[in-house]
């Protein structure tokens, strides 16, 4: 578990360092996405079948949600500019995060089925938490770039 902590303060450091524009921004995400399947295997202690019945549906996962990713990046740039917003554009960024949330939350109903019918119940709420800590740190990067609405 140390491990994973570690590279997750990594990964905290690299965006912390990185984080002041959209291209490094995306860097920093792919390195992300590098190493989750690092921590993952890490993590997750995989019988020989787990592993053989999980890695498929975790691409497919990875896959899926790199498209809420997108959409929550374009967002976040879209955000950066926060201060000059008229009403109109707040009331479609407002929107536009709602419906990335259900999609979001939406996806993740869908692969917790998939996930429950390769691995025993423990490991997929195991896999679930690892996931959103490191959505989580890719979360408070974005976080910090956004200017408050005035």
């Amino acid at each position: 578990m140390k491990q994973i902590q570690l590279a997750a303060l990594l990964i905290a450091m690299n965006l912390a360092a990185f984080g002041q524009s959209p291209s490094i921004l995306e860097l920093t995400r792919a390195t992300i996405q590098e190493k989750r399947q690092e921590i993952v295997t890490l993590a997750m202690s995989f019988t020989d079948t787990e592993g053989k019945a999980f890695w498929p549906v975790y691409r497919e996962w990875r896959t899926s949600n790199t498209v809420i990713g997108d959409r929550k990046l374009a967002l976040v740039v879209k955000l950066e500019g926060a201060a000059r917003l008229t009403d109109a554009d707040a009331k479609s960024i407002v929107d536009s995060w709602l419906k990335l949330e259900e999609d979001s939350l939406k996806l993740k109903k869908e692969f917790v089925k998939k996930f429950r019918a390769v691995l025993p119940e423990k490991k997929v709420a195991r896999f679930f938490q690892l996931e959103n800590k490191l959505d989580a740190v890719v979360n408070y990067d974005l976080a910090g770039r956004v200017a408050l609405a005035e």
